[in-house]
């Protein structure tokens, strides 16, 4: 399980593209976390895919506010790793 704070994180589904991925550095891969536990505007609970290759991940946040359609992209530091 992975926890993590800030502001504006809901994710409201308005488009296919919102949710959690995390991105392989090596090759631009994603991942979509389709576990997620708690989903509020500054707190996101989520399970980390299981199918994470060995290696340096990043996780985005990529979501639209509550009224829109455009998506938005936030990035988290630390680079996740996978052993």
């Amino acid at each position: 399980m992975l926890e993590t704070s800030g502001s504006h994180l809901k994710i409201h589904d308005t488009l296919e593209e919102e949710g959690v991925f995390f991105v392989c550095q090596s090759d631009d891969s994603e991942a979509k976390a389709e576990q997620v536990r708690t989903n509020e505007p500054k707190t996101l609970t989520l399970r980390i895919p299981e199918s994470l290759a060995a290696g340096s991940w990043r996780m985005e946040v990529r979501n639209t506010r509550r009224d829109g359609n455009d998506l938005r992209t936030g990035i988290f530091e630390p680079i996740l790793r996978v052993q």
